[in-house]
């Protein structure tokens, strides 16, 4: 197959990739007067992948996500570049105001590694090369380069 051919397969057949394709398409449309449009694409991107990226959210270039469903990516999220989430990760706000904008939301830097199935929610801030580890609840900052693990997530030293 030629490579032009192999970059399309790859890009209609793996889930990751439409998943982030529709959201780059979602924020590029709420940056203009359409927010009608964005909020359908929004739903689209859940209805099709199973991830969602709440309107406002900021992905840097290079995120992974192997395996979309149930990724949840809140509205005042900021991922950093080259980061991967794997699935059922939950990034957020511990409660929601009646507006749902202004709650405090994480902050995640770059390289970071999120694991299957963990929480971080609140005003938390991942450092830069950070990972967190499947199942993780993260309510505490993590240091750059650190691990996180457990319910509630504890800091540990890093493998690397």
């Amino acid at each position: 197959m030629p490579p032009l051919g192999r970059f399309l397969w790859v890009a209609i057949t793996q889930p990751g990739i439409q998943a982030m394709t529709i959201y780059r398409t979602q924020a590029s449309i709420e940056a203009t007067r359409l927010r009608r449009l964005a909020w359908l694409i929004y739903r689209l991107n859940l209805v099709l992948t199973g991830a969602e990226f709440g309107p406002g959210c900021v992905v840097g270039p290079g995120l992974v996500m192997h395996h979309p469903v149930s990724v949840i990516v809140g509205g005042d999220v900021t991922l950093g570049k080259d980061c991967t989430l794997l699935s059922r990760v939950t990034l957020g706000a511990r409660s929601v105001t009646s507006e749902g904008k202004g709650t405090p939301m994480p902050t995640v830097g770059n390289r970071v590694v999120i694991g299957t199935g963990a929480v971080v929610i609140g005003r938390i801030q991942i450092g830069d090369g950070a990972r967190v580890g499947a199942n993780a609840v993260v309510l505490r900052d993590v240091p750059a380069g650190m691990t996180a693990v457990g319910v509630p997530a504890r800091n540990v030293a890093s493998s690397e």
